[in-house]
C-alpha cells in the first residue's frame, strides 16, 4: 500500500520578494570584514621591536647591576677576611728586648720588621697567635709570621698576596716561612708604624737603627684589591679600579715600651 503524501505549497500574489521581509536578518558572521592596511601592519611591528629592545635593555641593565654588586660584596668579603688575619698577628705581636741577657744572652729572639718596596711593603713579626691545625698537636701559640705581596705567574700585571708562618720561633730570622697565598689579586699592602707624632713611611725593624727593642705601638694598614678578578687565558687591564680598606691595629705589648718621637696630645688617623 502505497503512501501518498502530499505537497501543499502556498502561493502568495505578492510574490517571492515579500517574503524576504518576514525571515530574520543575516548573523553578522557572515558580514564582509576589512584586513590591516601594510600600512598598519609596518607600524605595530615597529611598536613590537621597539618594546622588545627596551625590556632586553632593562633586563640586562638589570642583570649588569646584579653581577656588580655580587662581584663587589666578594672582593669586600675578601678585604675583610684578610684584614682580619693581619688584625689577630698584629694584636698578638710580643717583643723581647736583646737588652735582657737573662731570657735572650743578648741575642735577637723576636722581630718585628715592615720593610718598604715602591708600592706596598713586607711585614715580619713574632706573634702569639698560632693556632693548631691538628687535635692534640704539640704546638705553642708563638710562631714567627710574614706577609708579602708577590706577582702572580699566570698573569704578570696582577699579584697576590702570601703569608707564611712558623709554628716556633727559629734559631735566627735569616730563613723566611713557607708562604702560602692568603688571597689573590691584592694590589698592595702598606704598613704605616705611629711613630709617636706621625705615621712613618719609613722602614722599621726592631734590630737595628734608631727603632732598636721597639715596636710601634699601633699600625695603620691599607690593603687594596681589584675589583675585577683575574681569569684563566685572559690578560687583565692593569688600570683596573681598586677597591681599598684601611684600619687602625693597636698593639698592647708595646705599651711598656718608648714612642720613638714625644707623643702629641692630637693626630689625625
Amino acid at each position: 500500500m502505497k503512501d501518498n503524501r502530499s505537497i501543499i505549497s502556498i502561493r502568495t500574489p505578492l510574490g517571492r520578494n515579500h517574503l524576504r521581509n518576514f525571515l530574520p536578518n543575516p548573523s553578522p558572521c557572515y558580514k564582509a570584514t576589512q584586513g590591516f592596511t601594510l600600512i598598519e601592519v609596518v607600524l605595530t611591528l615597529g611598536i613590537l621591536m621597539v618594546m622588545v629592545f627596551g625590556i632586553t635593555q632593562m633586563m640586562r641593565s638589570s642583570f649588569d647591576l646584579r653581577e656588580g654588586i655580587s662581584q663587589q660584596s666578594k672582593v669586600n668579603r675578601k678585604l675583610n677576611r684578610v684584614m682580619d688575619q693581619i688584625n689577630d698577628d698584629l694584636t698578638h705581636t710580643f717583643f723581647v728586648s736583646n737588652r735582657d741577657a737573662v731570657r735572650t744572652k743578648h741575642e735577637q729572639r723576636t722581630v718585628f720588621q715592615i720593610l718598604r718596596k715602591s708600592s706596598t711593603d713586607t711585614l715580619k713579626l713574632t706573634t702569639m697567635s698560632h693556632r693548631g691545625r691538628t687535635i692534640n698537636a704539640k704546638e705553642s701559640d708563638i710562631s714567627y709570621v710574614v706577609y708579602e705581596v708577590r706577582k702572580s705567574d699566570k698573569h704578570p700585571s696582577r699579584s697576590h698576596l702570601y703569608r707564611g708562618e712558623f709554628p716556633r720561633v727559629p734559631q735566627d730570622f735569616k730563613e723566611d716561612p713557607k708562604m702560602e697565598i692568603l688571597a689573590q689579586d691584592i694590589s698592595s699592602v702598606t704598613f704605616e708604624p705611629w711613630a709617636g707624632d706621625d705615621w712613618s713611611h719609613n722602614d722599621w725593624d726592631s734590630a737595628r737603627s734608631d727603632t732598636s727593642n721597639l715596636i710601634p705601638h699601633m699600625v695603620r694598614v691599607v690593603i687594596k684589591a681589584w675589583s675585577e678578578e683575574s681569569k684563566e687565558a685572559v690578560e687583565p687591564e692593569g688600570d683596573q679600579a681598586l677597591q681599598q680598606l684601611a684600619t687602625v691595629v693597636y698593639i698592647p705589648a708595646a705599651l711598656d715600651l718608648d714612642e720613638l718621637r714625644q707623643r702629641i696630645s692630637s693626630f689625625r688617623l
